[in-house]
């Protein structure tokens, strides 16, 4: 779509919200370079691949898991090659929804913890491959809807977990307001004061 929402306008930045299908392209053959070198972007993953495999980094199945980090390797080496074709942004940023949800209810506050020690061990393997990448958590919705159903989200939805989590590891997030402010009409928050909470983590 690059070719055809850039003609004539003059953005300043633009995100690609890449599908699956996406990551066996090549971006040479969609990107008109000089238009490229004078925008910034920004890359959002995947969540769906093939065989309905929603990408969970937190997932207690290792070959699920592993699947997920796999697939995130790819996206990594996609983001990658859509950089190098927009000079201007140094080190771009990677907006990822990393999982954590479940199918009929939220779940206990010590499985949540493990979860959460997943996607940073699911992160830290990729570590090499991410090194001039920004992998930004985005904020989630406590009730997504996945492959026709609602599940319960459990991770990156409560401000002060997000913000225990990324200042113990250093990621930042993707604050995504929407979500967050669905998390705060269930559960009471003020929008206001937790995006001021948020900000000094949010890329």
């Amino acid at each position: 779509d690059f070719e055809q929402l850039t003609e004539n306008t003059k953005l300043d930045f633009v995100e690609f919200h890449l599908s699956s299908d996406d990551l066996s392209l090549n971006p040479n053959d969609y990107i008109n370079k000089e238009r490229s070198q004078k925008i910034g972007c920004a890359v959002h993953a995947p969540e769906l691949f093939p065989k309905d495999h929603v990408l969970d980094l937190a997932s207690f199945d290792d070959t699920y898991r592993g699947d997920s980090v796999k697939y995130l390797s790819l996206v990594l080496e996609s983001t990658k090659q859509i950089n190098d074709l927009f000079p201007l942004t140094k080190k771009p940023v990677l907006i990822l929804n990393a999982g954590g949800w479940s199918e009929n209810n939220f779940i206990e506050e010590d499985t949540k913890q493990k979860k959460y020690e997943l996607i940073r061990d699911s992160l830290d393997s990729v570590s090499e491959i991410a090194k001039d990448i920004n992998i930004c958590i985005q904020t989630m919705p406590p009730f997504p809807w996945h492959l026709g159903g609602q599940r319960y989200h459990n991770l990156f939805v409560d401000p002060n977990e997000i913000k225990s989590f990324c200042t113990e590891t250093g990621h930042n997030i993707c604050l995504d307001i929407s979500h967050t402010s669905m998390m705060c009409n269930q559960f009471n928050y003020d929008l206001y004061e937790v995006i001021d909470s948020l900000a000094p983590i949010t890329a």
